[in-house]
């Protein structure tokens, strides 16, 4: 019987890696092959959930005798996450964009960022200038609480001062006439 083998490669902290498959067959005899394929972190974890996924990745059936050189290949990687550094990824990106799209295309979007970006910056410093001076007109209204406060303070002065008044007016608090008395039935 020939053993089939499968191997996947990555690195820690990129965005992908390959997966090697060999049917087992010496090479030049007919039936052999061998294929090398790059696959995205996220694609093979996904796969690993759904091992019938595995299929379109590798190009092969796994229920036809892959069973085994799969779970081996998967064994060390049962851990691994989509993680990536994210330099890795930006760089990859625009490696990929420049392939796709041609270098002079993506100096064109460049340029077009750096713009809105200068009209970003120039809005928020618009409105930083606009909250500073709303931060002066907080502490100015600041102010004028702390004088209320002060008002609230004198309350014990006010309470002598409501005393003065009722001696001016001729009802005097020790004449024996109350003011709760004095009401008549029509007043009341």
């Amino acid at each position: 019987m020939v053993r089939k083998l499968i191997a996947f490669s990555f690195e820690p902290e990129s965005m992908g890696g390959f997966a090697v498959v060999c049917n087992g067959v010496h090479f030049g005899r007919n039936g052999a092959f061998s294929h090398c394929y790059p696959l995205t972190k996220s694609a093979f974890v996904e796969a690993m959930k759904d091992r019938i996924k595995f299929n379109e990745l590798l190009g092969i059936d796994i229920r036809d005798g892959w069973q085994n050189a799969l779970k081996d290949a998967i064994e060390p990687f049962s851990t691994m996450t989509e993680d990536c550094d994210p330099a890795v990824a930006a760089d990859a990106i625009a490696k990929a964009d420049i392939n796709v799209r041609g270098e002079d295309e993506v100096k064109k979007d460049m340029e077009t960022l750096d713009a809105d970006n200068k009209k970003i910056i120039a809005e928020v410093e618009k409105e930083v200038k606009i909250d500073e001076k709303s931060a002066k007109n907080v502490k100015k209204s600041h102010k004028t609480t702390k004088k209320a406060q002060k008002e609230v303070e004198n309350d014990d002065k006010r309470e002598e001062v409501v005393a003065n008044s009722s001696e001016s007016t001729g009802n005097e608090p020790d004449s024996g006439v109350s003011a709760e008395g004095t009401s008549t039935p029509d007043n009341a």
